[in-house]
């Protein structure tokens, strides 16, 4: 069983490796069998993420759901890139 807290979005990459989202930390993590969850990245930005797609690119893109924030004035979308992250 893998420790993580609360998460919503995941989804494996093609080397096995499993992403998670961290909704409490506001974070990427990622988690290889017969090793330990660790952080990819963590961000205010990334306030509740949510789905997860892994493109031809092989860059893992995020979604954030905001149904937290209510009726509050919302950016329609917005690109975050870690630029630490292999490409």
């Amino acid at each position: 069983m893998i420790n993580n807290g609360v998460f919503d979005g995941n989804i494996f990459d093609l080397d096995g490796r499993l992403y998670l989202s961290g909704m409490e930390e506001k974070a990427i993590k990622a988690y290889t069998i017969g090793k330990t969850v660790g952080v990819v990245v963590k961000d205010p930005l990334l306030e509740w993420p949510d789905s997860f797609s892994i493109e031809p690119d092989e860059l893992l893109y995020v979604t954030t759901f905001q149904i937290n924030l209510g009726h509050t004035c919302r950016e329609a979308h917005r690109k975050y890139c870690d630029p630490s992250l292999p490409r």
